[in-house]
């Protein structure tokens, strides 16, 4: 549920999110995955030897890769990031159906899997980074793993955890009053989108029954409407082209508008939401410069211009192999120390041996990153060719091309430590510190640092400055931990609780120079009230005790925040002067979970039992609760109809009022009773009479759905036939169901 209205203020000041849970996370993330992806190929190299027991050794591997990814899964939406959890579950729904049927896996499944663990892992490891990026960019792989799992419904909107309640709609001034002639009228514009014709056109007739419905409306579904008016003014002047998730949507808003005129208005959060998420696109794809007065209202209720997004039709992540980056990073790390360990014996003597190591660990470097940059393998190849001349010639090394080696390193570590493969500079600044070190081989004067350059030791010195702060700190408040602890066991350990107050008033100046003004006013607290313990001869109560140490904890995970982030930990803490307590301010998040098919059937059950207890008719009262059911299937979960209207839900009426019911009953028709169907031109479906408040459009409307009903009727009746023949085939299943879905949105 949406809980934080987008207007917020309070939202929009938020400090950055902690990514600490995170970066502790990250690692077990990618393990899991990693494990998936070890038994994904046992399982497929199972399958390619087909040996005795290899099924069951094929079934397990998929089983032990559904666990992991499920344990990822968790993790991810544990820590907030909503949108990336959902390309898991899609590749466990894809699981799923592997295990159900193995002989689907094959080696283009095992690189959709492939592409997906790795597009999260690099996304993962951007919003490491700070870098924030919108899971919607994830959408390719989440695409194809869904086709995979052969879902229902594959839609972007699905990725899209931005934050959104229902706006306030904008009063409209009273006119028309929404009538039975408006669906009419809405189905005319419908169907002109539909043909692609007239689509301006088409959008100002939607526009004007939308008005009508936003007027005849209150809360949630006046704001769906005014949502709707905003798609169509997106569309009207070219922002969002109609392409099949957009004429979907319209036909759920004419399903919509058909309820509404029934007396039946909720609105559904996964309709806003879509509605909300083409309208962020529309205002993101070029519309802040345009004027569009809804748009631009919707905007300033929502503040969609600030929601993240991206063109999700193109891959932005998994364009690489972490394995590969993380393989740079360990053998940048040992070139480093190799390094080191020559520098700092290079005024004495030069190690013939240690030379060659250093040439041989440049030149397993020159392969991946031409992998990953081509052009960039330079670097370590000159590297590797300024080693070998250090090495016939001892006098070389001097400390300007001691340097120069440095800062080639320095590079290298500090670049791949988050690295990006779209970074444009990396490829320019590698080469332009491959052709230093060529004019330091040739024995020639390099250009002057770079004031890029200059900026790699001024951060390696402000990161290794840190670091060393951070463990001196840590050190201090284990020890003040440990000596509090002793002294509450056994107050008799006055002497030893008299350290505390000198080590809290070091940590008290090193907070001050850093800038921490909170910590340093927390700390100042915690020395006075030990400063009183030393003093008083009283025996310590267990609230003040708690008190302490309830402030050292959070004091401990601020001194910990240092090492990753230490400009959040300004910002992220508090100090209440009047409680004195330190605390942490939780940052409040933009991303939510997007809602699903399941929350959909939910509010359409509670909303036909609240029907039901207000008198709504059996025949009615049936005809919605097939519906209900065939919408409960297709989003899989079939029971949760029955679960939510048992407790009110009327008896069935006598067989002979409803004979659908009946059926239901019936034992379900085996295959062999259909396998000489009628034919698609023998199959008649009943028209309605038009009455005088339907126009030509809704003859043509019908007409259109039958045409295409005896199209998909006749596709149907082939894949009986071919289940007939093949009762295993899963995948004419999933047609056939898909089948009946088509029928079932345009016939409602």
């Amino acid at each position: 549920m949406n809980t934080v209205p987008a207007s917020n203020p309070a939202v929009a000041s938020a400090p950055e999110t902690d990514m600490g849970p995170l970066a502790w996370l990250l690692d077990q993330i990618s393990d899991n995955l990693q494990s998936a992806r070890t038994a994904l190929k046992r399982a497929v190299q199972q399958q390619d030897d087909g040996v005795l027991g290899s099924a069951q050794a094929e079934l397990a591997g998929l089983r032990a890769a559904h666990t992991q990814v499920h344990q990822a899964a968790g993790a991810i939406e544990l820590l907030g990031f909503f949108g990336a959890a959902r390309l898991m579950q899609a590749a466990e729904n894809a699981l799923d159906r592997l295990i159900d049927h193995p002989e689907k896996l094959d080696a283009a499944a095992l690189q959709r899997f492939d592409a997906g663990f790795n597009a999260l892992v690099d996304f993962l490891e951007a919003q490491r980074a700070g870098k924030n990026e919108p899971a919607l960019k994830l959408y390719p792989q989440y695409r194809d793993l869904m086709e995979l799992a052969q879902a229902e419904r594959i839609h972007p909107a699905d990725l899209w955890d931005y934050d959104w309640s229902w706006p306030d709609a904008p009063s409209i001034t009273p006119g028309a009053a929404l009538n039975p002639d408006d669906r009419a009228q809405f189905e005319t514009g419908l169907l002109q989108v539909l043909r692609g014709q007239q689509t301006a056109q088409a959008m100002q007739t939607l526009d004007a029954v939308a008005q009508r419905a936003q007027g005849s409306s209150q809360g949630p579904t006046a704001s769906l409407w005014w949502l709707a008016r905003g798609l169509f003014e997106a569309i009207e002047n070219g922002l969002l082209t109609p392409d099949l998730d957009i004429k979907r949507l319209l036909n759920r808003l004419n399903l919509q508008l058909r309820s509404q005129l029934q007396g039946q208005s909720p609105a559904p959060q996964r309709l806003g939401h879509d509605l909300a998420f083409f309208c962020a696109e529309a205002i993101n794809s070029g519309g802040r410069a345009q004027p569009l007065p809804v748009l631009r209202a919707i905007d300033a209720r929502m503040d969609l211009s600030a929601a993240p997004f991206a063109d999700y039709h193109q891959s932005h992540f998994g364009l690489i192999d972490p394995a590969l980056v993380q393989q740079v990073r360990k053998r940048v790390q040992t070139l480093r120390e190799a390094w080191g360990a020559l520098a700092g014996h290079a005024q004495v003597h030069v190690d013939a041996t240690r030379i060659g190591r250093l040439s041989e660990l440049a030149q397993a470097l020159s392969q991946p990153l031409h992998t990953l940059v081509p052009g960039s393998e330079a670097l370590p190849q000159s590297l590797a060719a300024l080693f070998k001349k250090i090495g016939a010639q001892a006098d070389f090394l001097t400390p300007e091309r001691a340097l120069d080696v440095a800062t080639a390193i320095l590079f290298l570590e500090i670049t791949f430590a988050h690295f990006r493969p779209e970074e444009q500079r990396f490829l320019e600044r590698a080469q332009i510190l491959a052709h230093r070190l060529d004019q330091s081989a040739d024995g020639l004067t390099p250009d002057p640092l770079a004031g890029w350059m200059e900026d790699l030791f001024r951060q390696a010195s402000e990161t290794q400055t840190m670091g060393s702060v951070v463990q001196e700190l840590r050190a201090d408040m284990s020890t003040v931990e440990k000596l509090l602890d002793a002294y509450f066991r056994d107050p008799s350990q006055k002497p030893e609780l008299a350290q505390v107050p000198h080590l809290l008033g070091q940590m008290r100046g090193v907070f001050s120079v850093l800038g921490l003004d909170v910590a340093s006013q927390a700390v100042g607290h915690l020395r006075s009230e030990i400063d009183g313990l030393v003093a008083e001869d009283s025996q310590p109560d267990s609230q003040r005790f708690d008190a302490l140490a309830s402030n050292i904890g959070v004091l401990g995970f601020l001194v910990d925040m240092l090492s990753y982030q230490p400009e959040l930990a300004k910002t992220l803490f508090v100090f209440d002067d009047d409680k004195k307590e330190l605390r942490a301010v939780v940052p409040s998040t933009r991303r939510t979970a997007p809602p699903t098919p399941q929350q959909d059937v939910a509010q359409a059950a509670q909303q036909l039992k609240d029907d039901i207890a207000q008198g709504l008719s059996p025949d009615e009262t049936q005809q919605r609760l097939a519906q209900l059911r065939a919408e409960a299937a297709l989003a899989g979960v079939p029971d949760m109809p029955t679960q939510l209207l048992q407790p009110t839900s009327p008896e069935p009426p006598p067989p002979s009022i409803t004979p659908s019911l009946e059926a239901e009953t019936q034992p379900p028709m085996p295959v062999e009773a259909v396998a000489e169907p009628l034919s698609a031109g023998q199959v008649e479906v009943a028209t309605p009479t038009p009455t005088s408040a339907e126009d030509d459009a809704q003859q043509e409307l019908i007409e259109i759905f039958l045409e295409e009903a005896r199209e998909v009727i006749g596709n149907g009746h082939d894949l009986v036939q071919q289940l007939h023949a093949h009762l295993e085939d899963e995948g004419a299943l999933t047609s056939l169901r898909r089948a009946f879905h088509t029928l079932i949105d345009p016939a409602a």
